[in-house]
C-alpha cells in the first residue's frame, strides 16, 4: 500500500502538467486554423484557391473538435482525481471505481469522437468549393481505435471493482 501511495503522489505533477499541454496542443492547431491563420485554412488540400470560407464555417470545424478535446481534458481530469485519491490511501473504494468507469467513458468517447471529426474535416474545409465539399472519408487510426477499447477496458474494471465493492458489503452485512 505505500507503494502506491508513493507512485500516485509521484504521477499527479506529471499528469497536471500534461492536461495543461494537452489542452495547449489541441486548441493551438484549431484555434490556428479556424480562426487566427486563416490562410491555412487556404493550403489545404481539400479547399479550392477559388473557395470564399464563410465563418460560420470555420465555428462548426472550431467546435467540432472541441468534442475530442473537452471529452480527453475530462478522461484526464478523472484520472488525476484518481491519483489524487490512491495518494490518500483509498484503494477499493466507489470513488475510485466510478474514477476508472469515468476515464474509460471520456476516453471512448474522445478517441471515437475524434475518428468521426476526423472523417468530416475535408468535407468542412472543402465546403466552400467551387466544384462542392469532398466526401466523408474515414481516417482509421489504430491509436484512437485501439483507445476507444482501452476506453471500454477502463469502463468494465471500474463496473467489475463496483460489483465486487457492492458483494464485499453485503457479505460484511450477512455475517
Amino acid at each position: 500500500m505505500p507503494h502506491i501511495r508513493t507512485v500516485a503522489r509521484l504521477l499527479i505533477l506529471p499528469m497536471g502538467i500534461f492536461v495543461i499541454y494537452y489542452f495547449y496542443k489541441g486548441m493551438e492547431w484549431q484555434l490556428n486554423i479556424a480562426f487566427l491563420e486563416p490562410e491555412r485554412w487556404m493550403k489545404s488540400r481539400y479547399v479550392s484557391p477559388e473557395a470564399v470560407v464563410e465563418t460560420s464555417t470555420r465555428i462548426f470545424y472550431f467546435v467540432m473538435w472541441q468534442v475530442p478535446l473537452y471529452c480527453g481534458l475530462t478522461a484526464y481530469a478523472f484520472a488525476v482525481i484518481c491519483l489524487i485519491r490512491l495518494a490518500r490511501g483509498y484503494l477499493f473504494d466507489q470513488g475510485i471505481a466510478r474514477c476508472c468507469m469515468m476515464i474509460g467513458t471520456f476516453t471512448a468517447v474522445s478517441s471515437g469522437s475524434n475518428l468521426i471529426a476526423a472523417a468530416f474535416s475535408p468535407m468542412i474545409l472543402s465546403w466552400h468549393n467551387p466544384e462542392g465539399p469532398a466526401p466523408l472519408r474515414f481516417w482509421y487510426s489504430s491509436t484512437h481505435f485501439s483507445l476507444v477499447f482501452y476506453g471500454f477496458a477502463f469502463l468494465m474494471m471500474g463496473w467489475i471493482l463496483q460489483e465486487a465493492i457492492r458483494v464485499d458489503k453485503e457479505n460484511r452485512e450477512f455475517v
